[in-house]
Formats: C-alpha cells, sequence, structure tokens
C-alpha cells in the first residue's frame, strides 16, 4: 500500500499527477491511498480519500501517524507534503519518498534557515525524486542529500490526455469560447499567482495581436480583471474542469512564469499539438527548444515575447507536430509510472 500526500485537494498540477500517478500505480500491484493536507479551495477538488487539515497539530499528526503505519512506504507531493511525510513516518519503519515539484534553488535555498531546514527534512527521506537533472543537483549542493539517494523522473500525463488538435475540434472549440475564427489565440492556463507572471503575458501577448484566454484562479486575479476586464479580446475563464476547449481553440501556449518546475499543462499543450513559449527558468528548457516551440529569456521584455508568439504560431503545426512527439516520448505517464512503481519496489523491500 503507498501512502500519497498532496499539499491540498485543489486541482493543481501536483495534485493531478499525484491522482494519476496512484491509479496509473495500481495495474503494476501497487495500491493506493490518497491523503490531502488541505481541503479544495476552488471547485470540486481531486478526489481523494481523506482529507487532514490540522496534520500539523497533535490530533493531526496522529491521524497522519496512524495513516502511515498500515502502509509500505509514503509518498509526499511537494510543498507541504515534504513536512507532511516527514511527521506521518518520524520514528516509524516506514520508508518515505519526497517528490519535488518545483525549482529547488527558488523554494528551498532562498535563505540559510530554510535551506538548513528543508536540508534536514530531505536527507532523512528515503529518496527525493526531482523532475530533470539541474533540480537533483540542486538537491545534492544545496541540501546536503547523497546523490545515490536522488532519483530524477520526469512530468508525465496520460497520452490519451488530450486528443490532437485539428480543423474541426479548434473551430469548435473558438466557436465555444466566441474567439474570431482567424485570430492569433493565445492561452495562459494555471495558477494567477505573482511568480507565474501572468500579467506580463496577457500584455504581451495584446501586443502580438492575439486574443488572449487566461484559465486559473489566485491572488493575481483581481489585478488581472481591473486590467483586463474591459478589454473583449482577454477572456478570464477561471478555474476550467477540462483545459481541453482552451487548449484546442489556441494556437500558442504562453508561460511566462518567473520560477518554475516542469508544467503539466506544456505536456497536455504539446499532446494536443500545441506548440509553447516559454521562459528559461526551472524546468521548462528541458520540455521546450526551437523546434517545438520558444524558450525567451527569464527577463524577457513584452516585445520579445510578442515576437516569440508571432514567430512560433507562423510555424505553429510543424513545431506542434514536433511537440506532441517529443511529450509522447519523454513525458507519457505509462513510462514514468514504470520508473515509480521499479523506484517504490525498491525502497519499500529496503
Amino acid at each position: 500500500m503507498v501512502l500519497h500526500l498532496l499539499a491540498s485537494a485543489d486541482r493543481r498540477g501536483a495534485e493531478v499527477f499525484a491522482t494519476a500517478l496512484a491509479g496509473a500505480l495500481v495495474p503494476r500491484g501497487l495500491r493506493a491511498r490518497i491523503v490531502a493536507l488541505a481541503p479544495a479551495t476552488a471547485g470540486a477538488g481531486v478526489p481523494v480519500d481523506e482529507v487532514v487539515a490540522d496534520a500539523f497539530r497533535p490530533r493531526g499528526a496522529a491521524r497522519l501517524r496512524d495513516l502511515a503505519r498500515g502502509c509500505d512506504v509514503v509518498v509526499g507531493h511537494g510543498s507541504r507534503a515534504l513536512p507532511g511525510g516527514t511527521v506521518a513516518t518520524l520514528g516509524r519503519p516506514v520508508p518515505f519518498v519526497y517528490r519535488s515539484i518545483g525549482d529547488p534553488s527558488a523554494w528551498g535555498a532562498t535563505t540559510w534557515p530554510r535551506r538548513l531546514r528543508v536540508g534536514v527534512q530531505l536527507r532523512r527521506a528515503s529518496r527525493t525524486v526531482a523532475l530533470w537533472p539541474g533540480a537533483a543537483d540542486t538537491i545534492t549542493a544545496a541540501f546536503g542529500v547523497p546523490a545515490g539517494r536522488v532519483e530524477v523522473i520526469p512530468n508525465a500525463a496520460p497520452v490519451q490526455a488530450l486528443a490532437p488538435v485539428d480543423a474541426s475540434r479548434r473551430a469548435a472549440a473558438r466557436a465555444a469560447l466566441g474567439l474570431s475564427p482567424e485570430a492569433l489565440v493565445v492561452a495562459l492556463v494555471g495558477a494567477l499567482s505573482e511568480e507565474k507572471g501572468v500579467e506580463r503575458g496577457v500584455a504581451a501577448a495584446r501586443r502580438a495581436g492575439a486574443e488572449v484566454l487566461v484559465a486559473g484562479d489566485g491572488p493575481r486575479a483581481a489585478a488581472l480583471r481591473s486590467r483586463w476586464g474591459d478589454d473583449p479580446a482577454v477572456r478570464l475563464l477561471g478555474v476550467v474542469g477540462d483545459v481541453a476547449p482552451v487548449l484546442h481553440a489556441s494556437d500558442v501556449l504562453l508561460v511566462t512564469s518567473r520560477t518554475e518546475g516542469q508544467p503539466g499543462v506544456v505536456i497536455e499543450a504539446g499532446l494536443a499539438g500545441v506548440p509553447q513559449v516559454v521562459t528559461a527558468v526551472g524546468g521548462l528548457p528541458s520540455m521546450v527548444d526551437d523546434a517545438t516551440g520558444c524558450v525567451v529569456p527569464a527577463d524577457a521584455g513584452e516585445e520579445e515575447v510578442a515576437a516569440a508568439l508571432v514567430r512560433v504560431a507562423a510555424d505553429g503545426p510543424a513545431r506542434g507536430a514536433r511537440s506532441q512527439a517529443r511529450m509522447r516520448a519523454r513525458f507519457s505517464l505509462d513510462a514514468v509510472a514504470d520508473a515509480w512503481a521499479a523506484l517504490l519496489v525498491e525502497v519499500a523491500g529496503r
């Protein structure tokens, strides 16, 4: 039995991946129990077996430890799941595997007290999983985790998650969203938080003459509504249950984050045959290149991003086809689930 700990039940990248991985591991002989450390705050959230919202207080900690007692291994998926897994397994003969979902140089190594605190927790984990080699190097160098206890397993999505875009799907999606049939359409999908830089992305897309789809919610939603709410070319969709129509309607997916891991939406866009323009931060350069889209500097201005959008859209179908091939080869859930199954069996056996 594998206990998967999620930071929350919100439908965000790490949580969506964790529930998909848990399901993919069952046919591989690894049953799952999914526990969130906070309830969903927007929409229905992801399916979980239990929410332990007071995990860092005595009653919640006791419940986490009870849950861990009956499992062969505990897997923590990002952020609060690191201290959550530490609490669940402290003093228990249950191995803990932590999945680092973002750029560890940004979330864990910013100050020496934080680096010390995070390092202590990472070093007591049986394994830490990084999404790309550079992140693994940071975990070893910044936190003192032995290289032999750091694994690289990329993010993933089911290859059948999104049907490839074609003329009929694009026309139907644009009609449903009220978009111009022949417009350049750019999508920004994800949490509307400061580090995602969505306002810069919308401004760059509008400079490129694009109609813009923004899917997601978060602290910057009000600022976006204030600036762009009266612009008929900018559609603020909020949280969407199904991202497929957004991607099918789009010519390019734009990611203007200042810090990032390997976003699942980039994989989904590639599987749908939609090319991407992304900033050169975190794991994004491990997913996108000039053959499949465009990587712009982290501090690229609106004009540079706008030019990249126009250039990628001009060769969109060819880049999208190459991106689809890459995502199928490197970021399919089947291949990643095999790697996870092998790791968990090894760790549980030890």
